[in-house]
């Protein structure tokens, strides 16, 4: 067994804290030694279950003295941070060759599709782009390749409805996503085009990491299975059809090396809109975590059956006393004060408890798209989100290389051509000769990122960042000691990254009707996806609309306990269902949902009492000062 009564005490400790203890669901799987699925529930502690079984496990494989190593990949650089500084608190702290941690990109990136697209292109590297960065560098392809009869507006929605795919020929193929409908010639040379000059989105690589994959199948499968004696797919809900396919191929006939995905398939939220899931674990074949640390059972028996499948298996916390949940219900004229009165029931739960008047948390207000999070508040806007964009924590850990690569030019006295194996691209010169350093700086930069968006403190991350450059700088340039390393310039970098980031500042709602109740808790909006991952204090569902229909008025039944099959296999209920499901799994304490008072029946409202919600009319709230 990997975990025992030897260990267990001090993992137990560093990794959980206090006196708490994993529990049995989680013991089997840190043990289990075969390959499977390991379904688990919100708040289950599977990342933790998964950090404390790959710290044993690298223990395991340094006694015996493999060869072999693990590969874990996961779906974001704050993932893989959490990974990384998890292991550093359990004293490890270099991971090298032959393990792997990395997001899924850039494990396809890194083994896969650069070499693919110098293969194919006969060039060095490519610009790699999130979908808005793209659509820029779009518009202005697109004027030389667009005929000169073109008066329309830029077809940028193009990016997101098109696939490049590289068939047996090796002949490029601009594959487009719109049922029954192509792109003209004009969009498709202007995609390929790009292409061919390094202009790359995220679903190019992994069709080139395909397409590579095919063309070396077996010497591929037969590396990868005497590389890894473990993989790991964190998060295996979020893997799309393509990356599934890729990674089936590597492991396709493979018995040597244990494969085991970590998810949970009711959150699949990338494959709403009729798409299918790709990762389908079979429940009787599965390991399972269904004991949450995160709610109580008020939360929990709402999510048995809020669910794409009966959840009667889920397990509360019973040590958490989560409120009764809450049931608001607005109209036109007082919808834009429901965030007013739902801060202000939140605030009077919370002090009126000793168990949660000490405790922090966001207050959220979530639904599916930002167009219905605009009507409850005037003051929404889609760009001012808590988190960084993509595109701008890309443009952040662009800064960030750029600023070792002037650290190393600026520390090295060689020749202009002894800097060319790291000027020519940085990124994979580290992940071919320092992954493990990389690994670690890179996590780093995502920390003081993110410290510097949330306004926390960062000045033991500059500490860290300036030992993580010393040393790579020292071992890059075969120093005998960093004493005379300048790293000074890295404070310099904070001013650019702050610049950036400035297009993504906080703000809180605020409500300017004149019959606003004063907001006791800042309530913080986002949409499902956006909170996806996240724990709150208190989560409020609104109501979604779209084309008069209501996402909340297809799924009432299951909200109020009675869970109906035959209705999942429309499509809006089965979206409505996995993000109404993600949404009220977020909340510890207080979770509400909030429907238009048209959308409701009497006999709605009768379901809604019986099942123990408590009716909030915000009409009532109103007159209360």
């Amino acid at each position: 067994m990997l975990i025992n009564n030897a260990n267990r005490g001090s993992i137990e400790s560093l990794l959980l804290g206090g006196s708490r203890q994993f529990q049995p669901e989680q013991i089997a799987v840190i043990n289990s030694t075969h390959s499977t699925n390991i379904m688990a529930c919100p708040g289950s502690g599977k990342t933790t279950v998964l950090i404390a079984k790959i710290a044993l496990l690298l223990d395991k494989i340094k006694k015996e003295g493999s060869r072999k190593g693990i590969c874990v990949i996961t779906h974001t650089n704050v993932a893989v941070e959490e990974i990384v500084s998890s292991l550093e608190k359990l004293g490890i702290s270099n991971i090298m060759y032959p393990h792997f941690v990395g997001t899924i990109h850039e494990f396809f990136n890194t083994f896969f599709s650069m070499k693919a697209y110098g293969f194919y292109t006969k060039k060095d590297a490519f610009y790699l782009l999130d979908n808005e960065e793209y659509k820029k560098y779009f518009e202005r392809f697109f004027e030389y390749n667009k005929p000169g009869y073109w008066t329309y507006p830029t077809p940028v929605n193009a990016v997101d409805k098109t696939d490049i795919h590289i068939d047996e020929n090796n002949q490029l193929h601009i594959i487009s996503k719109r049922e029954g409908k192509d792109y003209s010639a004009p969009v498709l040379n202007t995609i390929q085009d790009m292409f061919c000059k390094g202009f790359i989105r995220h679903s190019d690589t992994v069709a080139l990491a395909n397409w590579y994959i095919r063309n070396h199948k077996a010497a591929i499968q037969k590396a990868f299975q005497n590389r890894f004696q473990y993989f790991f797919i964190d998060e295996a809900q979020d893997t799309s059809i393509e990356q599934y396919e890729n990674l089936s191929m590597l492991i396709e006939n493979n018995n040597e090396t244990i494969v085991q995905w970590f998810g949970d398939s009711y959150q699949a939220l990338y494959s709403l809109y009729g798409k299918d899931d790709a990762w389908k674990p079979d429940l009787e074949e599965s390991l399972q975590i269904n004991f949450s640390n995160r709610f109580g059972e008020n939360i929990a028996r709402i999510l048995r059956t809020t669910c794409i499948e009966e959840y009667s298996r889920l397990e509360a916390n019973n040590t958490i006393s989560s409120a009764v949940p809450h049931f608001f219900i607005y109209n036109d004229e007082n919808k834009e004060q429901l965030l007013s009165v739902y801060s202000r029931i939140v605030s009077d739960f919370k002090a009126a408890s000793l168990e949660t008047v000490q405790i922090k948390g966001k207050i959220a207000a979530v639904c599916h798209h930002h167009d219905s999070l605009e009507g409850y508040s005037k003051t929404y806007q889609r760009s001012k989100i808590s988190k960084p964009l993509l595109s701008e924590m890309q443009a952040c850990l662009h800064e960030c290389h750029q600023s070792l690569v002037y650290a190393l030019r600026k520390n090295d006295r060689r020749e202009e051509n002894g800097r060319s194996e790291y000027l020519k691209n940085i990124s994979q010169f580290l992940r071919d000769k320092y992954p493990s350093n990389y690994i670690e700086i890179k996590a780093l930069w995502a920390r003081w990122i993110k410290a510097i968006s949330e306004e926390t403190d960062e000045s033991m991350i500059l500490v860290d960042l300036e030992v993580k450059y010393r040393e790579l700088i020292t071992t890059t340039l075969n120093k005998d000691n960093n004493d005379d390393i300048d790293v000074t310039k890295i404070h310099d970098l904070r001013p650019r990254l702050v610049k950036i980031l400035q297009k993504n500042t906080r703000t809180e709602p605020t409500e300017t009707a004149t019959n606003t109740i004063p907001v006791g808790l800042a309530v913080e909006l986002n949409t499902i996806h956006g909170v996806k991952g996240e724990t709150h204090f208190a989560t409020l569902l609104l109501e979604s609309v779209r084309d008069g229909v209501s996402d909340m008025q297809k799924i009432i039944s299951f909200l109020t306990g009675t869970y109906q099959p035959e209705l999942v296999e429309e499509s809006l209920v089965k979206d409505s269902l996995k993000l109404a499901y993600v949404a009220l799994s977020r909340p510890r304490y207080f979770v509400g949902v909030a429907m238009h008072e048209e959308n409701l029946s009497i006999q709605n409202i009768q379901d809604i009492e019986r099942f123990g919600w408590r009716i909030v009319e915000v009409n009532d709230y109103l007159d209360i000062t």
